[in-house]
């Protein structure tokens, strides 16, 4: 039973891999969006933030005082936030599975970033294909 679950999630979230995304203008799919990202040097990081975010239109319509008070004790509560962070400091925010396959991502598998197009060898080796046909 146990195995059929973990399938299930991993049939899921290779799916999910599978979907396309526009990054910078360009259709592709979320697992080489993931590897740009860290052919940029970007790197994971995870963070605390605030779950919910002050409204003072909201605060200040509630009834009485202790609305107000479950509002502010609603507004200290925290949630996880991946993130890919370039070096220059701007984050991109990720789903935890989407963070944990970033930071497995090694240099050898790396999609080349070179130019626009791929070499054969390139392609041969990103696919693990024998032959290319171009």
């Amino acid at each position: 039973m146990r195995n059929n679950i973990q399938a299930a999630q991993a049939a899921r979230f290779n799916k999910h891999l599978n979907s396309t995304i526009n990054y910078n203008g360009q259709i592709m799919s979320m697992d080489v969006y993931l590897h740009k990202l860290h052919a940029e040097g970007r790197k994971g990081q995870i963070k605390e933030v605030p779950k919910y975010f002050y409204d003072r239109v909201k605060y200040n319509r509630m009834g009485n005082h202790a609305e107000q008070e479950a509002y502010k004790e609603k507004l200290k509560e925290m949630k996880t936030d991946y993130r890919a962070v370039h070096p220059d400091g701007y984050f991109t925010s990720l789903t935890k599975s989407e963070y944990e396959y970033f930071c497995s991502l090694s240099e050898d598998e790396l999609i080349p970033t070179g130019g626009e197009y791929c070499t054969e060898e390139e392609l041969k080796h990103l696919f693990k294909l024998d032959k290319v046909n171009l």
